[in-house]
């Protein structure tokens, strides 16, 4: 295990660094975000908060591509029309090869990868067809389902406002989303607080550098500002919770959802990145949670979650990145306990073995590109050339053995590729196997431009390859992305009837991953229907032959093209095989690109 040391002054602004004792060298970029969050994290909400993404020191769990990966070397990246044709190579000569071998591979795509964060998402929205509906802020922290108060946290003044719901009706900032997701089939990840306190009222105040509302002018403020937060009430629970005593019950507020949304289909996250309560709520938490007091607080919150309504899924550890999963976020505990990941699974193992059930279904890590091109981090909606050339490659740390990344991250992790869901997938097998793999927040940005469509379209693929088991994607654009939007329509709706990408996986490989990658999916009951996608992430246009092994012979592949200016998939004519199941493609330049065998 390498070590690490730890520079900080204050808590929020610890990064993982070999310049203050560590014995190994490299790049570091810690990056101001507004709220004390660590390694340039994201807003969480509209005032900001923290999300990372990362993988452990010392390479932990790292491995090479598993069989069906695809291969890959090196390459770059402008978006063509619709069947534009070569990369300057001989005609009739394709430049790269695509291969999909349909017994290899098989394995089902799980539908929960498809969701989305609705804080700048329209949940509802009709072409993407999202499959669960999150809400997401440091305010669930201090969530108060009997009144719907919150504290925004520093990142707000500190203030108890109505920031979730300005409605007096138990539960209604979860229930208006459950609502959401049901009316569209869909199902809804709900935030169960662990944090202590719960804010007692919605008594805000004005802006910064005023921040008249912040409880710490209130003289006593956890008693008078604040009610206690604990996971059972301890006596006989009620549909109609008590808001004069000082104590809100979370075994109450699930028996409550119980009661009213029996047939919904919930899932329950155990509050949002812990790690950052003492820098997000400093007013309610001022230390920094040790490792196994999360792993205490998960389990009991578990438990209580699994007796309220048994067979419920409980969503746990919800880390906001590379530092929450390596070191919970800094803490000295690192030196001898090592990654923080591991530690929370075996010991929420353990539990579970003594519990005789299982306790913890997902574990949840967040995932924001670290990377910077032009001044600006990729998840924001700048769209310079060295933006997109940095954007539509950064999907490839996801799981390219290959692909070394210029970031923070690849800097503490002693220049080596990251392969985050390599790093992850190994370490639930070896201390909690059987655990689902949760991506509850990623982002890519760029979803005004066709760079973002290319991006979210290859982790959609990249998921579904890996057996990823849920996955929310982030917005932080004030307005529509119309190509992230794009991407979800790809997998989700391309021919806008409702027609969607398999469920189940198969092997598909791309001999130069730099310029292109291919997906390729069948449906359970139906073997013969197969959908690929395959994505141009170079800047021009490319010639491809694809070989299809299947015992269907399919004579023609028909493609629904998204590129710049084509925000939603566009119907293209139909490319008849040059032998059977063989076929050369002309993808545009900047494109994705879903293609439909046919018979």
């Amino acid at each position: 295990m390498r070590a690490y040391g730890v520079c900080c002054t204050v808590a929020a602004w610890c990064i993982l660094s070999s310049g203050c004792g560590s014995s190994d060298s490299g790049p570091k970029k810690p990056v101001a975000n507004g709220d004390g969050g660590q390694g340039g994290a994201p807003p969480d909400d509209a005032k900001g908060e923290s999300g990372k993404g990362g993988k452990p020191p010392g390479g932990a769990g790292t491995s090479q591509a598993t069989a069906g990966m695809q291969q890959t070397t090196g390459g770059a990246s402008e978006a063509g029309a619709v069947g534009t044709a070569d990369d300057g190579g001989a005609a009739g000569t394709a430049s790269l090869q695509f291969a999909v071998v349909g017994d290899e591979g098989v394995h089902p795509i799980s539908p929960r990868i498809y969701g989305a964060n609705l804080d700048a998402i329209d949940c509802a929205n009709s072409k993407a067809r999202f499959t669960f509906c999150r809400s997401r802020s440091a305010s669930w922290s201090t969530y108060n389902w009997e009144n719907n108060a919150s504290n925004a946290g520093q990142s707000d003044c500190n203030e108890n406002n109505d920031a979730l719901s300005s409605s007096s009706t138990p539960g209604a900032a979860v229930t208006d989303v459950i609502d959401i997701a049901d009316a569209i089939g869909a199902a809804t990840v709900v935030t169960v607080p662990m944090l202590d306190h719960a804010a007692r009222d919605k008594d805000g105040g004005s802006a910064a550098p005023a921040c008249s509302g912040d409880v710490s002018k209130t003289g006593g403020y956890l008693d008078t500002r604040f009610v206690k937060n604990r996971p059972r009430k301890g006596s006989a629970l009620s549909l109609a919770p008590d808001t004069s005593d000082a104590y809100v019950n979370q075994d109450e507020f699930v028996a409550f959802l119980k009661a009213g949304y029996s047939t919904s289909k919930l899932l329950f996250s155990l509050d949002n990145q812990p790690e950052l309560w003492s820098s997000e709520h400093p007013t309610v938490r001022q230390t920094p949670l040790t490792y196994d007091e999360e792993v205490s607080l998960s389990v009991d919150y578990a438990k209580m979650i699994k007796d309220t309504w048994p067979g419920a899924e409980v969503v746990s550890f919800v880390g906001y990145g590379y530092l929450a999963a390596t070191s919970q976020q800094g803490s000295p505990e690192y030196a001898s306990l090592g990654e923080f990941y591991s530690y929370f699974l075996k010991k929420t193992a353990v539990a579970s073995a003594a519990d005789h059930r299982r306790l913890v279904d997902y574990v949840d890590l967040h995932w924001f590109a670290e990377l910077y091109a032009n001044g600006h981090r990729i998840i924001e909606e700048d769209a310079s050339p060295a933006s997109v050339a940095a954007r539509v490659q950064a999907p490839r740390s996801l799981w390219d053995p290959t692909f070394i990344e210029d970031s923070w991250i690849t800097g503490v992790n002693g220049g080596k590729p990251i392969e985050l869901l390599t790093w992850l997938e190994g370490a639930v097998a070896a201390n909690y196997p059987g655990t689902k793999l949760a991506i509850s927040e990623w982002s890519y940005g760029g979803g005004k431009h066709i760079s973002g469509a290319i991006a979210a379209a290859d982790a959609l693929g990249i998921f579904g390859q890996r057996g990823t088991d849920l996955a929310g994607v982030v917005s932080f654009s004030p307005d529509d992305e119309p190509y992230l939007i794009g991407a979800f329509q790809a997998y989700r709706n391309y021919d806008g009837q409702g027609h969607a990408f398999g469920d189940t996986s198969v092997s598909a490989t791309s001999s130069d991953v730099a310029r292109a990658s291919i997906y390729a999916s069948i449906d359970a009951n139906d073997p013969s229907r197969m959908v690929l996608i395959a994505i141009n992430r170079s800047d021009k246009a490319l010639t491809a032959s694809l070989d299809i092994t299947h015992d269907t012979k399919y004579a023609s592949v028909t493609p629904y093209v998204v590129s710049q200016g084509h925000p939603e998939p566009v119907k293209a004519d139909a490319i008849s095989a040059i032998a059977p199941n063989s076929f050369e493609l002309s993808l545009p330049a900047y494109s994705v690109s879903v293609l439909l065998p046919s018979e």
